[in-house]
């Protein structure tokens, strides 16, 4: 059990791993996501957290705003386990949680497993992982149609590489109803070039900045907003 004075909160929250360890110092000690303070205090409408791993990003945006909607998707059974005994530690009420991969199709797929929890990814790299096992998949025009959502504050996406998949085929309509995108993105390979994701952003109306990962240089996040 760690625990973190974050806002006017004491988080309790369990790390598992190393692997779960180094997320927990991402977010609530070096603030990967300080960028998103304002955003996520000021939030209208939902949040929402894909590859959500054992939901310390939504702990996060929770306790920066306790009345706004969050839905988080993690589809790796064990990480989903662990981020709901963390929602519950914390008497987190605000999040909406569901066991299932986002990419641009529905139905069973094939989450590739790593030694790291939070490196189980959708995208087949050779050598890089140590199993397999079916999931549920869904996309974000059904998120979005099955809760309704009109407009979203925010979409962080931490999926392994799936983040490709998720924008090349994204609806332009689906777009236009999201306010900004925090992504990291992950360059498993030369197809995966950030320049790609950044021009389909741009393409639809967004203002981009990107930056290099300082942990792994084939990684970096790109923040994108809307202006709306």
């Amino acid at each position: 059990m760690k625990q973190v004075k974050f806002g006017n909160r004491l988080l309790n929250v369990n790390l598992n791993s190393e692997a779960d360890k180094s997320v927990f110092y991402e977010i609530f000690e070096a603030r990967d996501y300080k960028i998103l303070d304002e955003i996520m205090k000021n939030a209208k409408w939902p949040i929402l957290d894909l590859g959500a791993h054992i939901g310390l990003f939504s702990l996060y945006a929770s306790v920066l705003n306790p009345l706004v909607k969050i839905l988080t998707f993690e589809p790796e059974e064990n990480n989903f386990g662990s981020l709901k005994k963390n929602f519950k530690l914390n008497k987190i009420n605000n999040v909406i949680a569901k066991n299932v991969a986002v990419s641009s199709k529905e139905g069973e797929v094939v989450l590739n497993l790593s030694e790291d929890s939070h490196n189980h990814s959708l995208v087949q790299v050779d050598d890089y992982f140590i199993g397999e096992k079916k999931v549920q998949c869904t996309t974000l025009e059904k998120i979005f149609e099955k809760n309704r959502v009109e407009k979203c504050t925010l979409i962080k996406m931490d999926v392994e590489g799936a983040e490709f998949d998720i924008l090349e085929n994204l609806p332009s309509e689906i777009f236009s109803k999201i306010q900004n995108f925090y992504i990291e993105y992950h360059e498993y390979s030369s197809e995966m070039n950030p320049q790609k994701l950044i021009q389909i952003l741009q393409k639809n109306g967004f203002k981009v900045q990107s930056k290099k990962s300082s942990y792994d240089k084939r990684f970096g996040f790109i923040f994108a907003r809307a202006g709306f």
